[in-house]
């Protein structure tokens, strides 16, 4: 498959970084390949909620210490291909909510990272939660896990 620039989910990011995952493989051969061919588009929101997942899951400090450094070397390796939300995403993401009768506090992060994407002229969102994003037409879903 030929892919496209667009952001990739929290869910990939662990799959790729979690050896024990049955879809580690999958996932580290599609995010490596996102960022070799500088694809990969990052959000603030997803590094907040991957270090969240990972930090969760540390046993350790010197683990929660290697799930830092991660965070960091996106920050600092790939600036670049950050993309932020403007001073309405939240407030978009709020009117959308409301519009689809939804309620549920994970949804809200969802729309919050749509309204982000399309904001800033991103059509594609890489997710194996396909579902959870299916409300925006605007935008192209693809579960990477499953075209490899």
């Amino acid at each position: 498959m030929q892919y496209k620039k667009g952001i990739i989910d929290t869910n990939i990011y662990v799959y790729a970084i979690d050896q024990l995952s049955p879809f580690h493989e999958a996932a580290n051969k599609f995010v490596s390949h996102m960022f070799e061919k500088r694809l990969a588009v990052l959000t603030p929101q997803i590094m907040l909620d991957l270090f969240n997942v990972l930090s969760s899951q540390a046993k350790t400090e010197s683990q929660l210490s290697k799930f830092s450094s991660i965070i960091e070397l996106y920050y600092s390796e790939f600036i670049q291909q950050f993309v932020f939300p403007t001073e309405f995403t939240g407030l978009n993401a709020v009117r959308f909510a409301a519009k689809q009768g939804i309620n549920k506090r994970n949804k809200l992060f969802d729309y919050y990272l749509a309204q982000t994407a399309i904001e800033n002229g991103i059509n594609t969102l890489y997710t194996r939660n396909v579902k959870d994003f299916i409300e925006f037409s605007q935008l192209e879903i693809i579960n990477p896990l499953v075209v490899l």
